[in-house]
């Protein structure tokens, strides 16, 4: 018994380590938006032959920072409401197109069927880099290239989503859907009044998933997009000089604000679907 708690104490201290050290990026984040300017630049950046002060506590508390970006740095709402508009849209039709993709996928046979879930997992599986240059050439054929549905239509038909829905639609009993058209009720009210509810949990969960990915996309808008003035905060945080860090720190935080609320909101249906889900 003592040799377990032994143990059982030293994996609490190694996680709350890992935890620690994991978190701490974002706790100097936080910490450091409440610093001025100079002190979080000393923080960072010192003099040649000295070494960086790192601290987490702030010398002297101050919400000159948040002043600054918030009401001084007009960029930074143009880049957020960006961001609003590429995520949204894509987040309205991941949820549209992924549920019926999967449920016809799962529940209806067709020659190639098993090939098309194939090469699904065969992008699921390259990065998003190695396609980004085909659908360069393709919004570019289009007159896409440069606006924001060259972003967002690429993004709505997502291979994870479909195969994800692919898994939850299978686990539906053909045998409710067969007593269904028995009862002569055709596919689309099939699919909304009995197929949908069944896939509520994994469109939750794929719903919280796809706004923490297109929230944080930087790829795709900086090359697809082009205009400065169209790019998300995602990409613009990644120009902000050294001279700027403080409100970068500032932007960082009230970035990730709207995300761990989609998180906080969507953790219950997100752990539900995922526990689910069956690869």
């Amino acid at each position: 018994m003592k040799k377990r708690t032994a143990r059982d104490t030293l994996l609490y201290i190694l996680t709350a380590f890992v935890i620690l050290f994991l978190l701490f990026p974002l706790l100097f984040m936080a910490c450091g938006s409440f610093m001025g300017a100079k002190e979080i630049t000393g923080s960072l950046f010192a003099a040649e032959g000295t070494f960086a002060k790192l601290h987490l506590l702030p010398n002297s508390f101050t919400l000159a920072q948040y002043y600054s970006a918030l009401f001084r740095t007009p960029i930074f709402w143009r880049n957020f409401w960006n961001t609003i508009r590429l995520s949204l849209p894509i987040l309205c039709g991941v949820v549209v197109t992924a549920p019926l993709c999967g449920y016809g996928l799962a529940k209806f046979h067709f020659p190639g069927q098993r090939v098309i879930l194939f090469f699904y997992l065969i992008l699921m599986m390259l990065p998003y880099q190695v396609t980004l240059v085909p659908n360069f050439l393709v919004l570019g054929s289009t007159h896409l290239l440069g606006s924001r549905a060259g972003v967002i239509l690429p993004n709505i038909f997502t291979t994870f989503g479909c195969y994800l829905m692919t898994q939850f639609a299978e686990k539906i009993p053909s045998e409710i859907l067969e007593n269904a058209r028995l009862e002569g009720l055709g596919e689309w009210r099939i699919f909304w009044h009995i197929a949908l509810p069944q896939l509520k949990s994994g469109v939750a969960a794929l719903a919280v998933l796809n706004l923490i990915d297109t929230f944080n996309m930087v790829e795709q808008p900086l090359v697809l997009l082009q205009d400065p003035r169209k790019q998300p905060l995602s990409v613009s945080l990644a120009y902000l000089s050294s001279s700027e860090v403080s409100i970068a720190f500032v932007c960082g935080i009230i970035f990730i604000l709207p995300l761990i609320l989609v998180f906080l909101l969507g953790k219950e249906p997100l752990i539900k679907g995922i526990s689910e889900t069956v690869f």
